[in-house]
């Protein structure tokens, strides 16, 4: 009886160890068959994916596996509440499902369509945006981040978040590609585009399905500068172009329907001006005509022009917007105070929001909410960096004053607008509230008489005691001194008489 009392304490022991050893103890969302999901989120997916032991992605705009495209596939940890990884508590990790957003189905390798119809395969929905989370409960107003790569939902306002700004025809920013409708250019769509810059060039390039899309590997290419951007078409409405580039040759052929013969000219070592030059003498004589254009070819880059605080949710955010030269949709964070993050914290403090571009040679722009956590920030000089998926960065500093507590908060903003002082206050400075308890510390002398102790009284009774020897023996040399000189002097004056 004894030895199994032991073993039953010894398993009750055991239980309760591996549940202290489990390393998830929190029940996370259960999703169920295409949910949506966020990045660096954490799920319950045991779910959605079956028996199946992988995962696959087969584009970010697939709605059904597709079997003549060879998926990404990554394989799923087991359904076990006690292992360090879980479908019980699946992270949908930024380094694996950034670059994959879309729908992700289960994977069983070639038996996929035997298995389970592919309406059934679905698991769940990736999206980048995660909203924006605060902590309904905290009635201080102070905002609770708990996730790691913090995306602004911008609202979709009726009015632009800035001014538009056009800078030509095309703006492209290094890095990305140059992508357009050819629908309306023409008598039929079908263009091909002619590229000329100072040294760099793009001859003859076709479109396809009425889109032009050049991808970022010839852009990334060029130089950076203005470009003269010929965009040819058929004056019939026919199928085919006239005029064209040789590549083998490196010279311009071209049809002329007068005298019914094909013609060339080489353009080997023109320059593209020369050769742009060249070119609209050509088209006169083809039945081909051309639109000319600019293009601005730059370096990624992105500004701050405007900084407001505003309320969302009762909480104090940043209104950060400014414009930048990257693609619509491009990811633009902001950190706050770049210099004081760690690796640790630098997620956690970065805030992203996305380009927005009406017009494909406007600037984009953007708006990014920074929270304003009153508690970790200091009075004082602040920083807001900027920057863009494909590179650029701006930094800006914002000043954050303290006022006393009894002070009162106008109903007003404060703004950043660029090419002026900073933090101009419009029409009233803004102050930021926070009440704090000084402590101030009083110095005073007093004054306490104290008894001396015997060993105090003896001390100073023997230094005086010194004090009056030493006086004594000068005083007696001094003396004796005045003496032997009287004496001397006596004897002397005796000594005189005599003789």
């Amino acid at each position: 009886m004894r030895d199994l009392k032991t073993i039953i304490l010894i398993l009750l022991l055991c239980a309760a160890g591996l549940v202290l050893l489990m390393p998830h103890s929190e029940a996370y969302e259960r999703i169920t068959q295409g949910s949506i999901v966020y990045i660096n989120e954490t799920y319950d997916i045991s779910g959605v994916t079956g028996w199946a032991e992988s995962l696959a992605w087969y584009g970010q705009y697939a709605d059904v596996p597709d079997e003549s495209v060879v998926p990404v596939v990554i394989s799923l940890p087991g359904k076990t509440h006690t292992s360090e990884k879980s479908q019980y508590y699946y992270k949908i990790n930024n380094y694996t499902f950034f670059e994959m957003p879309g729908k992700w189905f289960q994977y069983y390798g070639n038996n996929t369509a035997s298995d389970e119809t592919n309406g059934n395969l679905l698991a769940f929905k990736v999206e980048r945006d995660v909203p924006v989370k605060f902590n309904e409960t905290n009635v201080t107003g102070v905002i609770s981040y708990e996730i790691i790569d913090n995306t602004s939902e911008v609202e979709k306002l009726p009015e632009p978040l800035l001014p538009e700004k056009h800078i030509a025809d095309y703006l492209i920013a290094r890095g990305d590609g140059l992508q357009f409708n050819t629908t309306g250019i023409g008598s039929t769509g079908l263009v091909n585009v002619w590229l000329f810059g100072r040294v760099d060039n793009i001859y003859d390039y076709h479109s396809v399905k009425s889109v032009i899309d050049i991808n970022k590997s010839y852009i990334q290419k060029l130089e950076t500068g203005t470009y003269s951007i010929l965009l040819q078409s058929p004056i019939d409405n026919v199928s085919y172009f006239t005029v064209r580039y040789n590549t083998e040759k490196d010279s311009v052929e071209w049809f002329d329907p007068i005298q019914f013969d094909v013609f060339s000219m080489s353009v080997e070592g023109f320059s593209p001006q020369v050769v742009l030059d060249k070119l609209q003498g050509i088209f006169p004589q083809s039945r081909d005509t051309y639109t000319l254009q600019k293009m601005v070819l730059q370096d990624p880059s992105v500004s701050i022009m405007r900084v407001d605080e505003v309320y969302k949710n009762g909480t104090s955010v940043l209104d950060v917007r400014g414009y930048t030269n990257v693609a619509n949709g491009t990811i633009i964070s902001i950190v706050f105070d770049p210099d004081r993050q760690t690796p640790r914290t630098l997620r956690t403090h970065t805030y992203t929001g996305e380009a927005i571009r009406t017009s494909i040679g406007n600037m984009s722009y953007y708006r990014v909410y920074v929270p304003l956590n009153w508690d970790d920030i200091r009075p004082g000089v602040h920083t807001l960096k900027a920057f863009t998926q494909i590179g650029g960065e701006v930094f800006k500093d914002i000043v954050v004053s303290e006022m006393p507590a009894d002070s009162y908060k106008p109903n007003a903003t404060l703004k950043y607008i660029e090419d002026r002082n900073p933090w101009i206050p419009t029409p009233t400075p803004i102050t930021v509230i926070k009440k704090e308890i000084q402590q101030v510390t009083v110095e005073r002398t007093v004054v306490v008489n104290v008894t001396p102790s015997n060993e105090q009284v003896y001390t100073e009774l023997f230094n005086v005691a010194k004090a009056c020897l030493a006086v004594a023996l000068i005083v007696v040399v001094i003396v004796g001194v005045g003496l032997y000189v009287r004496s001397v002097y006596v004897r002397g004056k005796k000594y005189g008489k005599k003789k």
